[in-house]
């Protein structure tokens, strides 16, 4: 068998198959302060996008580069990886990547964008501290978790609106708890997934806080939550009767088809929860598909 490039290996240690469903939460905060797909046109929302992707790559990598023994033992594809690489290259990389972020940080600030700035330092600080010693929230359950949400699902979009409107009011503000509060309960059942495997790692996270059973009762919970209370604000404020919105109400109602019955069956009693969550555990990126997108593609409609 070929071994891996250095090139592929770097897709695989930056999880590119994650970043491929995170265009939406780089973009729905400039969605949501526009009133025309036009505005999106904007140098310094290219960069904001751009700045979001090398942060969630730094994360990712800074993650597998400290991960790379307990990889070893259960995520061979990801411990290969760092080591065709190497730990000495990709330090070097990893520094590339937090230089550039601060440049275009500082940009964006030049720009009158400071507070979307200061975001991007506290989402930068967030990927060290979750992954990097002496912190390793990772292994502090629920702090872990509490990061990863915030620095994905809270702060790029707050920044991503500020880059286009200087205030962001109620409705926005609630559309933003519930889509953090949907994709944390996802990531939920990705941390209890891996349960049994952090257990041996002696690695607490989340489901260990929690307990196994209790985390995958809440994660369907906050999933839910989040989904339908997301669903009731796209109906309720950016619902204007129009074709647009009528196609993505279709597209959202197909979207609930697919999720909400594979939800609630994952938070069913079952007699060996840990393989209840790996059942689930491998849906977690379809799910990310199949909720973010319609909700994203109903926004943009509205726009038309």
């Amino acid at each position: 068998m070929q071994k891996p490039g250095t090139l592929s290996s770097f897709l695989v240690v930056s999880r590119w198959e994650i970043q491929l469903v995170s265009f939406a939460s780089a973009t729905l905060g400039p969605i949501l302060a526009v009133s025309r797909p036009g505005e999106l046109l904007n140098m310094d929302v290219g960069l904001f996008i751009v700045l979001f992707y090398l942060l969630a790559t730094f994360s990712c990598n800074i993650n597998c580069y400290y991960d790379v023994d307990v990889d070893s033992l259960y995520k061979k594809r990801l411990s290969n990886a760092v080591k065709t690489i190497g730990m000495e290259r990709m330090a070097i990389i990893m520094t590339a990547e937090v230089l550039l972020a601060i440049a275009i940080s500082i940009i964006l600030a030049l720009h009158g964008h400071l507070i979307t700035s200061i975001l991007a330092i506290i989402g930068l600080l967030f990927g060290w501290a979750y992954s990097s010693p002496p912190f390793r929230a990772k292994g502090h359950g629920l702090w872990g978790q509490m990061l990863v949400n915030t620095g994905i699902y809270v702060l790029p979009l707050v920044g991503g609106y500020l880059i286009l409107s200087g205030e962001i009011g109620a409705v926005v503000w609630a559309f933003i708890f519930f889509y953090a509060i949907m994709n944390t309960g996802i990531n939920l059942v990705n941390s209890a997934e891996d349960y049994h495997e952090d257990k041996n790692m002696g690695i607490r996270t989340a489901a260990h806080a929690l307990g196994i059973k209790r985390t995958m009762r809440l994660a369907v919970f906050l999933m839910l939550t989040g989904y339908l209370s997301l669903l009731l604000i796209l109906l309720d404020f950016y619902w204007k009767g129009g074709w647009p919105e009528i196609a993505g109400i279709s597209i959202l109602a197909i979207s609930a088809l697919f999720f909400v019955p594979d939800a609630i069956k994952c938070g069913l009693p079952d007699r060996n929860i840990e393989s209840q969550a790996k059942r689930c555990g491998k849906k977690v990126p379809f799910w990310f598909v199949i909720t973010r997108y319609p909700i994203w593609l109903f926004l943009l409609l509205y726009l038309i």
